[in-house]
């Protein structure tokens, strides 16, 4: 059940973390690829919802298949993804509340 994001039963800003993938290395070595792409588009919807009053604050930038500045595809056939369980952790431990994808699959 989805719940109103917009009202913070906490005191203080609604932590968020972007969250990018892409499947295969020939996505991800664009140089203005889609992974930078999703992160404009995220950025710019988390412009939007500051603009609008929400007061939500980006904690962490996850970008799957990222390694000592070079980025690679990740299948997303199984959770074994280095970006994906570290989110997993962070919300088990609550130090993120919104986690923004730019799309589900």
């Amino acid at each position: 059940m989805l719940k109103n994001i917009s009202e913070n039963p906490k005191m203080g800003p609604l932590h968020v973390a972007f969250y990018v993938r892409v499947s295969d290395d020939k996505q991800a070595e664009k140089e203005d690829g889609s992974l930078d792409t999703q992160l404009d588009r995220l950025a710019g919807a988390l412009e939007y919802r500051q603009k609008q009053g929400d007061n939500w604050v980006l904690s962490e930038k996850l970008v799957e298949g990222e390694k000592d500045g070079k980025r690679h595809g990740k299948s997303a056939k199984n959770t074994k993804r280095p970006a994906y369980q570290k989110l997993l952790e962070l919300a088990r431990a609550s130090l993120i509340d919104i986690v923004m994808v730019t799309k589900l699959d």
